[in-house]
Order: structure tokens, then C-alpha cells, then sequence
């Protein structure tokens, strides 16, 4: 009783925080409590009541609902961690495990130690049994970034995995303390060559003091129009001149330059566009950058006003669906101040151009621009001059764009005459003009009867037909439209309809699960092979339709079967026949006569 009553103490006074999913997963937490049992002596009996203290308020919930109809405190110890570790880590699908493991190599700036513990982490869900010895062996050989180590580890006889790490520690750390050795050679060079110049400016003390000269600032330096200085001390000895190429000056004061005169003219009689200039600075268009997010190419919007590099979250999933999403604590604000619900943060790889760097990129579910931010700006050094270029547009594109117009419309610009249709002109009289009297052309004997036998046919008035397909296609009662747009307010199709859009490869919901082949979108509509999945609001227009003539439960089945589709299809067929008063008062049932006493 004691002892009891001891341990009851030591509980109360037990002090270990509550489960978080954001900082580890269940199986760690279980681990760490199992030792902090040990260490405090807690028997199994009192297992159950400590881990339901510590565990937390939302793992409590999440542990009551799993455990229904039963209390959380009537379970055993390891029920209560069988029941969380199904729930909260599931068995991960070995061969997307695999993939994984096979996908993964070394990041930039990623460590050797790093890399290794990466690659066993990713092995314990891959079944490899006793090859995980070679496939790490091989993955690490194959992963690494660094080619002299990967020539060395290829060249060794009977290579294991733990003789690999070895030889690529050493040869890592070698590397590291060659570069720090070379920093310090450079820093002590630097340090000789600053006390050097140091000497010198004491020593300068000693010398005779020269009366000041005034400068004169009327004369120029000929190299580059300069009164500050003269040409013996100007920085442009050894600069090449763009007119002349020549060393020594610049271009504005070179002498090879002839003075043309020029005339001045009051007008011109033609104008020529010669090299006109095109400015993307004045441009609206967005600037956007072929980026590579773990080997997937995406357009990014460069904005240099946002912070951070951001996505929509389904787009990320579609790029890269085997990339973990963390959760994150930032806050997202637009430029309004309003907040962006944030889904998530991922850690990707990111090239631009020959640049590779791992990067942090936010997710929102919001339907925003992908959007290279300044976050990333920093870490790469971006082709300036492609994106501020100006372009020059010579008489050459010109002369191009005249003759593609003029092949266009090769017919009006050829000599002849020619046919000019779909347009209106006005023609101007003169007044009190005469006009020329001509005489009707006539008409071939040969072809008189025929011309005047169409003429009569022409003007002899049409009877009317009746079309009653076209009647038919006026009044059809559910078009496609409607369909499409009663799909995404219906309760029951429109959980159907959002699984389909986002294309994510997961299973339907109940009660379509399994039939995932089946069901596809087209225009809005839902199909169900190559029958349409009809919402509950058109059902009974539907009905209406598969019931003209009264064919009975069956037909109506039949033709039902081959243009539409809901849930219970054939019940509602059969109630609504049954209710009919025209089919059943003409239905083959003799009437029913009481039994003979």
C-alpha cells in the first residue's frame, strides 16, 4: 500500500510534455515515454493512467473518438498505443518507399553524415531484408555529389557500406581541411602585404616635403575629357576605345571621329522606321523564370515585392507528388492586408539555369500566381540583362513583315483585275447625267424553255413539312448545360465531381469507392461509362421523358441503360411506373377475388 501510494506520489509530480505531431511522430514519443517510465520506476498498472495524463488534451480526443463505444481508461496500456500508432502512423506502401529511397541523392551543401543517416531513414520502410546493406552501399556510391569521391569508391575491390562511409568521411574531412588551409595561407598573404604598405607610408615621413602645386582646372585630360586629373594619372591608360580600338582613351574623345556637316531640311517627303527601339521597362507583361523545382519545370512571376516564394498547394501536389508537406507558422498577408490561409511550407530543390539550390517554398490554397520572391532573389544571381534588354527592331524585320502581308494577300496586290468581296462603296454621280441605253442580252434559243421552267418553279409557293426531329431537339427538356451546372450544387455528385477535377490518383469516396476506372468528367457532366450521371434535380424530368408511350418498367430500364445514370436508377423506375394510373389500369393482372370460404 505504501509503495502504491509512493507511485501515485512520483505520478503527480511527473513532468513531460504532451504529444505534437509537428515536432515528432507517435512511435518517438512512445519511446521517450517507455524510458521516462523506467527512469521514474512507474509500474504496468499505472501505465494507463500516466500516459492519458501526458499524452495531451487533442490526442485525448483523438483517442476517446477512436476508442468508442469503450473508455479510454478501461483499455490496456499497449491497446492505447496500438490504437494511436494505426491512426497516427500508418504503414507507409513499400513501393513508394522505394521510389523514395532510389530518388534521393545528396543536396548541395549537404554533408556526407547527413546523407547517409538520410538514406537509412528512407530504407526502413523498404523491405530490402539482407540487401539493405548493398542498396545503401549502392545508393551512396550512386548519390554523392562530390566526383572525386565517387571515382574512388567505384576503383575499391569488395566494397561494403561501412567501408564506403568510411573512405567518403575521410576524404570529406581531408577536403574541408585543405580549403581552411588555403583560407589561412590567403589571409596571412593579405596581412604581410598590409604591413608592407604600412612600412612604406612611415618611411614616407621622411621624406622632403614638396610645395603644393594648384592644380589647373582649364586643361582636360585627352583621354577622357576629365578636368580633375591629368592623362599620366588617368585610370583609362590600357581602356580600349569603341570608335577606334585603340588603347588609351575613350570613345567621346577620339580623334579618328570625323565631323560630317549636316543639312537641315524644313520637311520630309517619306518616312522610314530605321532600328526603332522596343522597351520591355514600359511594358506590362509579367516577367517570368524557367525554374526547375526538383527536376519539374514551372514558370515563376518574378515579384520582387513579395517576400517569400509562394504556390497553390494542388499545383505543388500535380509538380511534385512525392515531396512532404510541413506544416508552418507564418503568417501570409496580401497587399491589402488580408490573410492567405496557408496550407503548408516544402523543402525543394530549385535550378535557374547552371544555379542549384534547396530552398523553402510556401503553399496556400488560394488560386494565386507562382511566384519567385525575394526570399530566393538573394540566393540567385538572375540574367539582368535578358530581362531589362532593349530591343532593336532594324529594317530587316520590317522588310519581313511587308512581304508576309503581301503573300497573305497576294490576289489584291497582283496586276489584273480582281475580285474585292465583303466590302461597301459609295459611287458618286454626276448630275444630270445622260444614261446609256442597252439592250437586254438575250437568251440562247437551246436554254429558254429550261430558264422559264425555273423561273415558274421559283415562284410557285413552298408547302410546309413538318420536321419533328427538329421539334424534338426545341423541346428537349435537360440540356447539357443544366446538367453540368446542377452537378456542382447537387449534395451527393458533388464530392464525386471534386475527386474527379483534382486528378490526384486517390480513391473515390463511398459509395463510389472501387470504381475509379469508371467514372470521368466531360464538359462539367459526370459520365459513368459512356452514360451521364444525372443530378437529383433533373431525375424526375428524366422520368418524365423515359415514360412517354407508358413502355413499362422494363423498356424503361433498357433505354435507360444506355444514356443515363444516378443511384437507385432502377427503383426509381419501377416506383414511378407503379404510381402511373394510365399503366395501371391497363396492366396484364387479373383482378383478385376473395378465396372461396
Amino acid at each position: 500500500m505504501t509503495k502504491e501510494l509512493a507511485m501515485r506520489m512520483g505520478l503527480s509530480n511527473i513532468s513531460f510534455e504532451s504529444y505534437d505531431a509537428s515536432v515528432g511522430d507517435w512511435s518517438s514519443y512512445v519511446e521517450r515515454l517507455e524510458s521516462y517510465f523506467v527512469v521514474n520506476g512507474i509500474e504496468d498498472k499505472m501505465k494507463v493512467p500516466a500516459i492519458l495524463s501526458l499524452m495531451g488534451a487533442t490526442t485525448y480526443k483523438l483517442l476517446k473518438n477512436l476508442a468508442t463505444p469503450n473508455i479510454p481508461s478501461e483499455l490496456t496500456y499497449q491497446d492505447i498505443v496500438k490504437l494511436l500508432s494505426e491512426h497516427l502512423n500508418p504503414k507507409p506502401l513499400e513501393m513508394t518507399e522505394r521510389f523514395r529511397f532510389y530518388k534521393r541523392k545528396q543536396f548541395e551543401g549537404e554533408s556526407i553524415a547527413n546523407y547517409c543517416a538520410e538514406l537509412q531513414k528512407l530504407s526502413i520502410h523498404c523491405n530490402f531484408g539482407n540487401n539493405l546493406s548493398t542498396m545503401l552501399r549502392d545508393k551512396l556510391v550512386k548519390g554523392l555529389k562530390n566526383e572525386n569521391i565517387q571515382k574512388k569508391l567505384l576503383a575499391e575491390d569488395k566494397l561494403t557500406y561501412e567501408k564506403a562511409k568510411s573512405i567518403a568521411f575521410a576524404m570529406e574531412s581531408d577536403q574541408r581541411d585543405v580549403c581552411e588551409i588555403q583560407n589561412q595561407m590567403v589571409s596571412i598573404k593579405k596581412l604581410h602585404s598590409s604591413q608592407d604598405k604600412t612600412i612604406k607610408k612611415d618611411f614616407s615621413k621622411f621624406k622632403k616635403s614638396e610645395p603644393t602645386k594648384k592644380f589647373d582646372k582649364s586643361r582636360k585630360c585627352y583621354r577622357c575629357d576629365s578636368t580633375q586629373h591629368l592623362a599620366h594619372e588617368c585610370k583609362h591608360k590600357n581602356t580600349q576605345c569603341r570608335n577606334c580600338l585603340k588603347n588609351g582613351h575613350l570613345a567621346k574623345v577620339c580623334r579618328s571621329k570625323r565631323n560630317e556637316t549636316v543639312k537641315q531640311i524644313e520637311s520630309c517627303s517619306e518616312t522610314v522606321p530605321v532600328n526603332s527601339v522596343k522597351s520591355p521597362r514600359h511594358a506590362r507583361d509579367k516577367i517570368l523564370l524557367e525554374i526547375f523545382v526538383d527536376g519539374n519545370k514551372c514558370l515563376f512571376e518574378l515579384d520582387t515585392g513579395a517576400a517569400i516564394s509562394c504556390m497553390n498547394v494542388n499545383e505543388f501536389k500535380k509538380l511534385c507528388p512525392d515531396v512532404a508537406i510541413k506544416p508552418t507558422k507564418l503568417l501570409l498577408r496580401n497587399f491589402d492586408n488580408s490573410t492567405i490561409t496557408s496550407a503548408g511550407q516544402a523543402v525543394v530543390q530549385i535550378q535557374y539555369k547552371d544555379q542549384i539550390n534547396t530552398e523553402t517554398i510556401y503553399l496556400v490554397h488560394a488560386k494565386v500566381n507562382t511566384v519567385f520572391g525575394r526570399e530566393w532573389l538573394r540566393n540567385f544571381q538572375l540574367d539582368w540583362s535578358s530581362i531589362k534588354a532593349v530591343r532593336v527592331e532594324n529594317c530587316n524585320s520590317r522588310t519581313n513583315k511587308l512581304n508576309i502581308l503581301l503573300q497573305k494577300y497576294e490576289k489584291i496586290f497582283s496586276p489584273g483585275i480582281r475580285k474585292l468581296g465583303k466590302f461597301c462603296c459609295r459611287l458618286q454621280m454626276k448630275p444630270n447625267y445622260k444614261p446609256v441605253f442597252l439592250k437586254p442580252r438575250p437568251v440562247p434559243f437551246a436554254l429558254k424553255e429550261r430558264i422559264e421552267t425555273e423561273l415558274n418553279r421559283d415562284c410557285e409557293y413552298l408547302t410546309e413539312a413538318d420536321v419533328t426531329n427538329i421539334s424534338q431537339v426545341e423541346l428537349m427538356p435537360v440540356t447539357a448545360t443544366d446538367i453540368a451546372r446542377a452537378t456542382k450544387t447537387d449534395r451527393k455528385l458533388f464530392e464525386l465531381y471534386e475527386s474527379l477535377k483534382s486528378l490526384s490518383g486517390t480513391e473515390l469516396p463511398v459509395p463510389w469507392k472501387g470504381r475509379e476506372s469508371e467514372f470521368s468528367l466531360q464538359n462539367g457532366c459526370i459520365m459513368y461509362g459512356h452514360r451521364v450521371c444525372i443530378p437529383e434535380k433533373y431525375q424526375s424530368q428524366v422520368l418524365e421523358e423515359l415514360h412517354v408511350g407508358h413502355p413499362g418498367i422494363v423498356k424503361m430500364k433498357a433505354i435507360a441503360r444506355s444514356y443515363c445514370y444516378w443511384e437507385g436508377i432502377d427503383a426509381s423506375i419501377a416506383n414511378f411506373v407503379q404510381n402511373c394510373s394510365a399503366c395501371i389500369a391497363t396492366r396484364n393482372e387479373p383482378a383478385k377475388i376473395n378465396r372461396h370460404p
